[in-house]
This record gives C-alpha cells, sequence and structure tokens, in this order.
C-alpha cells in the first residue's frame, strides 16, 4: 500500500487515502476520514500537514510545528511529543484537504486556519491533561 502511495504521487501528481493511525485526532478519525495530499512542488511551511516517510519505512502523516536549517520538526495534532528533523527529501506530499463527518475541509479556508491555531494554543491544557491521566492510571 505503501509503495503505491507514492507511485500515485509521483504519476499523479495526488492521492487521496484514509490514515491508519490515530495522531491526527480529533481533526482526522483513523480508517474513516480520507484526505487529498498533493506531491511536494515546494518547501513546505510551518503549519502545514506532510506525508513523510521515516527511517524504518513507515509513512506518517503529522503538522509542520517547526522548520530547522536541517528540516522540520513535526507532530501529531493528537501527540505531545514532536519528531524531530524530517529531513526534506524525507517529504512525499503536503495535505491539501480531507473529509470529517461527511463535510469537505479545505486546509487553505480560513476556518481551518483558525482550528489549527485554537488547538496549537491549547498544547500546554492537553499535555498537562495526559501527563495527570498517566499519573492516574499508574497510581490505581
Amino acid at each position: 500500500m505503501n509503495t503505491t502511495i507514492e507511485e500515485r504521487l509521483i504519476t499523479d501528481g495526488y492521492v487521496v487515502t484514509v490514515l491508519g493511525g490515530s495522531s491526527m485526532r480529533p481533526f482526522m478519525t483513523e480508517r474513516i476520514d480520507p484526505v487529498v495530499i498533493q506531491r511536494c512542488e515546494s518547501a513546505p511551511k510551518k503549519g502545514q500537514v506532510i506525508l513523510y516517510r521515516r527511517d524504518d519505512g513507515v509513512l506518517v502523516l503529522h503538522r509542520i510545528l517547526r522548520v530547522l536549517p536541517d528540516g522540520f520538526l513535526t507532530r501529531g495534532d493528537a501527540c505531545v511529543r514532536g519528531e524531530y528533523t524530517i529531513k526534506p527529501q524525507q517529504v512525499l506530499g503536503v495535505m491539501l484537504s480531507y473529509e470529517h463527518h461527511g463535510r469537505h475541509i479545505d486546509c487553505a479556508s480560513r476556518g481551518y486556519r483558525f482550528r489549527c491555531f485554537a488547538w496549537k494554543l491549547a498544547y500546554p491544557v492537553r499535555f498537562s491533561w495526559k501527563l495527570f491521566c498517566r499519573f492516574l492510571k499508574h497510581n490505581q
């Protein structure tokens, strides 16, 4: 399946697929919400969601938190830790849009950008909540 995604990005310039993991919740639901990914034609920017191949061969769809001199810092929307230094040559494509609960969401829309901004501002609260839940789980 991964090879097919890469081949379609090369031949067609885009691919429509569904996510296999839950790292992009709550914006996208795994195995349900289709996402449209376009082949990377220019350098991705902070805030964009990119598809990249990890060193272990796994394809990952995460948001760019920071552009670094030698790559990118990315993190899934449901994650508390980022992945450091994703190299530009690992990036296969950029997410253009997705469908969630039957609604088409364009990643260039003002509403989407606002939701992403608000989600980013809520990170300290989400991080603290996850730590608190882990604490409770280990002390039961």
